[in-house]
């Protein structure tokens, strides 16, 4: 079969490539792969960041992503053949303390999500991977549980949005455009920061009644000081959620908020940050940190896509053909598009 393979450990040098069909074991079962998104980690290995030479190359990128069951092992009872369902990547050990008192995201031993291989027609996976998508959800929306899991944590569970709440998010990426659509969705009045590079992704957020504003990056106007005063009357945002993974959004997070606000950092800071931890105390900041997510929140996320009240991701997804590779991940890179999403099944035509 063909998949979107990455070759080598250099920048780029990802294409499509024959690949062995996955075997499914007796306690395992095997994923027919529809839709399968683009997520950061993907676009850190397809431009050789260092904290990604750990992978195994070639390889297969990719793990958000949904389908259908296609073969079930013998031992399997929980899911059935056409069962329509959504990956949970990243397998804990299961016997750990974070895994014994419910953090399995927090799990040392946690195998890394990125090695989950969705870019492919076939995945075998264990059956306590995967949930149960609802027949009402499309399954390219499917496709994105993962990181819409990820942001709903930060959001409802660490940040605690509610309605009348001023919530400034920076970062126009998936995750902060995630976090803003949950956060307006939970009745926030949310402000969304990017830079003139985030043009594209700006406008379609704005387009879904999401208030932008444009950074510029060598002055950094408008300040955070400006932004408070314009939104806030200079009281500062109840909550401030960092999405940017630099380090200088954390600052301007933690500039921006309340005395007794709350700051979640949701995206990876790439380098170390500069806090002044006595005024950090002195205002009472609670400052946060969410990192990925546990089956409860996958449940939530897809609640969160089906209708009458579903979030308006289709009008942030955008289709790509798996067949052109490089063209995706060049047009996440460039702030082209918020969340690409392949359409594997494109590449049963190839098999």
């Amino acid at each position: 079969m063909k998949a979107i393979v990455k070759q080598g450990h250099e920048k780029g040098n990802v294409s499509l490539a024959d690949v062995e069909k996955p075997n499914c074991a007796r306690d395992e079962i095997r994923l027919e792969i529809q839709a399968a998104g683009i997520c950061g980690s993907d676009v850190g290995a397809y431009l050789a960041k260092p904290e990604y030479e750990y992978l195994s190359v070639p390889g297969i990128l990719g793990h958000e992503c949904a389908g259908v069951v296609e073969t079930v092992g013998t031992d399997v009872e929980t899911v059935e053949p056409g069962d329509r369902v959504v990956l949970q990547p990243g397998k804990p050990c299961g016997s750990c303390y974070q895994c014994r008192t419910g953090e399995p995201n927090n799990c040392p031993d946690r195998e890394p999500a990125v090695a989950a291989g969705g870019f492919a027609p076939l995945v075998v996976t264990k059956p306590n991977q995967v949930i149960p998508v609802p027949d009402d959800v499309p399954i390219e929306h499917a496709a994105i549980t993962e990181p819409l899991a990820v942001t709903h944590r930060a959001v409802e569970m660490k940040a605690n949005v509610g309605p009348g709440d001023s919530v400034l998010v920076q970062g126009p990426g998936p995750m902060g455009a995630f976090s803003a659509l949950i956060a307006d969705a939970a009745g926030g009045d949310v402000v969304l920061t990017g830079l003139p590079d985030d043009e594209t992704r700006l406008e379609a957020l704005a387009g879904l009644d999401i208030e932008t504003i444009t950074v510029d990056p060598d002055t950094g106007a408008p300040s955070p000081a400006t932004l408070a005063e314009r939104y806030t009357s200079r009281r500062g945002f109840d909550v401030a959620i960092d999405a940017t993974g630099v380090s200088v959004g954390v600052e301007t997070a933690i500039d921006a908020t309340r005395d007794g606000g709350t700051v979640v950092v949701v995206g990876i800071p790439s380098s170390a940050v500069s806090i002044e931890m006595a005024e950090l105390v002195r205002s009472e900041i609670d400052l946060r940190t969410s990192h990925g997510s546990v089956a409860e929140n996958f449940y939530q996320a897809l609640e969160l896509l089906q209708p009458p009240n579903a979030l308006p991701v289709g009008s942030i997804i955008d289709a790509v053909d798996p067949r052109e590779p490089t063209e995706a991940f060049e047009a996440f890179v460039k702030a082209e598009t918020i969340k690409p999403v392949f359409e594997i099944d494109r590449l049963e035509l190839l098999a």
